[in-house]
């Protein structure tokens, strides 16, 4: 999409391009699976590289829960890319004193978990094949 800001007649016109979890319905507390979620992150990851973008703009219906799960994943990744360690806790305790309801419940701080362990997983056996 390309988009223009009418009130102030700018020429400046912004591409932005939307992606969509579509595994992850509204009415549901954390994706079908910890892999789709990563799925979308890789996905978004690489576009980004590709397209030379540094922000994104998440969003869910409310705004705290499905998108708390992401940004949460998101930034465990980049913890553990950085540092070779991930403290959740932290991370997510930090998170909830800019927005107190970011990650709801249990089920969405496990998620967390879950995918992160998935992830590493997934690496530690990629370097394993090399």
């Amino acid at each position: 999409m390309e988009v223009t800001n009418k009130a102030l007649q700018s020429q400046n016109i912004r591409t932005v391009m939307q992606m969509q979890c579509l595994g992850w319905p509204n009415n549901e507390t954390v994706a079908n699976s910890p892999e789709l979620l990563l799925h979308c992150i890789h996905q978004l990851s690489k576009w980004c590289k590709e397209s030379a973008i540094d922000r994104v703009l998440v969003h869910c219906m409310n705004g705290v829960g499905r998108t708390g799960v992401f940004c949460g994943l998101v930034a465990a990744l980049d913890q553990a890319q950085a540092v070779k360690e991930v403290d959740i806790f932290q991370l997510i305790s930090n998170m909830r004193s800019a927005q107190p309801l970011m990650i709801q419940n249990l089920e969405q701080y496990q998620c967390i978990f879950d995918a992160v362990l998935i992830n590493l997983e997934m690496e530690s056996s990629t370097y394993e094949n090399l």
